[in-house]
């Protein structure tokens, strides 16, 4: 891994939030739904590693204050040990532009190491410099091992 902590600008459905829109999610005490077991191993395993900070870019992030975000990972099994922020502090849905809004935080950091973790489609409208940070997950899947190599890979300079 190269010297400088990483950032991982995270989405939440489809990538560790899985259920299909036609069932019914199984939510969590707090609620939230559940993440994707294998999903939430593999993330897990991908900050361990890295050490990244995390920068929430769901739109869910308007619904909860950092610290909540924080105890939702930490139920689902996954412990932030390092930096954790939203993308913007957007309070409405209403006119929200997720690849906008990573384009603002990639242009602002822009001499971050980052790498994006979504299933979004429009994030193919990033300009070349941005979309090459973006890990496309599958949606019905969730994130997987080989979304973490592919994202290493990218920390590492190798795409």
């Amino acid at each position: 891994m190269k010297q400088g902590k990483p950032t991982l600008l995270l989405d939440i459905d489809g990538v560790l939030e899985t259920t299909p829109s036609w069932r019914k999610p199984v939510m969590v005490d707090d609620g939230f739904p559940s993440f994707n077991p294998t999903a939430s191993i593999a993330l897990f395993a991908f900050l361990e590693r890295t050490g990244s900070d995390v920068v929430l870019t769901s739109s869910h992030r308007i619904n909860h204050t950092v610290e909540e975000w924080l105890g939702i990972f930490e139920r689902r099994g996954i412990i932030i040990k390092n930096g954790f922020s939203k993308v913007d502090d957007t309070k409405s849905v209403a006119g929200m532009n997720r690849a906008a809004e990573i384009y603002k935080w990639a242009k602002t950091n822009r001499r971050k190491r980052f790498v994006i973790f979504d299933d979004d489609s429009s994030l193919n409208k990033l300009p070349g410099w941005v979309k090459s940070k973006w890990v496309k997950v599958n949606s019905a899947t969730g994130l997987s091992a080989a979304n973490i190599r592919q994202a290493i890979d990218i920390l590492n300079n190798k795409y």
